[in-house]
C-alpha cells in the first residue's frame, strides 16, 4: 500500500485466487436527443483471473488519508480508511440535490430556474425538469427521517450553496435540504388555501424531457413557456409529506422555531 506520492506505507500483502475469471465489457451509447441514437461503441477487455487480498492482514494503515494499492507497476484507484466513508457518500449525494433544485434556490450548479412555475421550488425529477409528487414526496420524507434518526451523522459541511464549505450556515446539511422540499409543499398548501385536493404538486410535461440544456437557460426564453400543472396529491403521498413535515419540525425548532411551527401545523 502506497500514498499518493507512491511512498510505501505498508507491505507484505498477498493475493489469493478466487478461482474465477472475469472480463469487462464497456458499452457507450451516444444520442442526438432522448430518443434518437447516433452510435454505439463497445470495448471488451481481456479475460483475467480474479484475486483478493486482505488489507487487515497488513500493518495498521493511516486513516483519513488517500492511499493506493500497488501491484508490480500497476496502481489501484485511491481509497480511504476511515469511519466516515459513508459520510463522504452522503455529502456526494447531497451535491446532487443541489443540482436538482428548482426555483431561486442557491444551487451550486445553475442559476435560478423555473421561478415562474405556479409553485416554485422543489426538486427536478429524473435528470429532466419535471417536478412530480412521488419522487419529491418520498425524497423529502427520507431526508427528514435520516436527519431525525441519525442526527449525529448529519453534519454541517456545506452552506445551502454547496460551493461554500468554509462559511457554512450552521444547520446540518440533510436537515437544511429537507427544508427545501418542505417549502415547496407548504407553498402548494397555501396556494390551495388548505384544500389538499387543490394542491399543485406535479409541474411540467413532455417538453421538459425534450429540452436538453441547463435548467436556468429556460429562463432566457422570450416568452418563458408556461408549464402545465396537475392538482391533487393523493392519500399515500399526503401521508409521506405530513410525516416529513412533522419529523422536520422536531429538529428544525432549534434553528428556526417559526418555520418548524409552520411545518407542524
Amino acid at each position: 500500500v502506497v500514498d499518493l506520492e507512491g511512498e510505501e506505507v505498508a507491505a507484505g500483502g498477498k493475493f489469493s485466487a478466487f478461482g474465477k475469471i472475469d472480463q469487462t465489457v464497456r458499452v457507450v451509447k451516444a444520442y442526438v436527443n432522448s430518443l434518437d441514437k447516433r452510435y454505439t461503441v463497445e470495448k471488451t477487455a481481456p479475460e483475467a483471473k480474479v484475486c483478493a487480498g486482505k488489507l487487515a492482514e497488513l500493518a495498521a494503515l493511516p486513516t483519513d488519508k488517500r492511499l493506493r494499492i500497488k501491484v508490480g507497476k500497476e496502481y489501484s484507484s485511491t481509497f480511504i480508511v476511515s469511519d466516515k466513508v459513508y459520510s463522504m457518500v452522503r455529502d456526494a449525494n447531497l451535491k446532487f440535490f443541489g443540482v436538482q433544485r428548482s426555483g431561486d434556490s442557491e444551487s451550486w450548479f445553475h442559476g435560478p430556474s423555473h421561478v415562474h412555475d405556479s409553485i416554485p421550488g422543489g426538486w427536478y425529477d429524473a435528470g429532466d425538469f419535471l417536478k412530480v409528487a412521488p419522487t419529491m414526496g418520498y425524497t423529502f420524507l427520507v431526508l427528514s427521517v435520516l436527519s431525525a434518526v441519525h442526527p449525529e451523522r448529519d453534519e454541517d459541511h456545506y452552506a445551502f450553496n454547496h460551493n461554500e464549505i468554509v462559511k457554512t450556515d450552521g444547520i446540518p446539511d440533510m436537515l437544511r435540504e429537507a427544508r427545501h422540499g418542505a417549502e415547496f409543499y407548504l407553498r402548494s398548501y397555501e396556494y390551495a388555501k388548505g384544500e389538499i385536493k387543490d394542491m399543485i404538486v406535479n409541474i411540467g410535461d413532455s417538453r421538459d424531457h425534450e429540452y436538453w440544456n441547463r435548467a436556468d437557460n429556460m429562463e432566457s426564453m422570450n416568452p418563458v413557456p408556461p408549464r402545465p400543472v396537475m392538482h391533487g396529491i393523493g392519500p399515500g403521498m399526503s401521508a409521506q409529506v405530513a410525516a416529513g413535515l412533522a419529523l422536520l419540525s422536531v429538529r428544525y425548532a432549534t434553528y428556526d422555531k417559526a418555520f418548524a411551527d409552520s411545518c407542524l401545523k
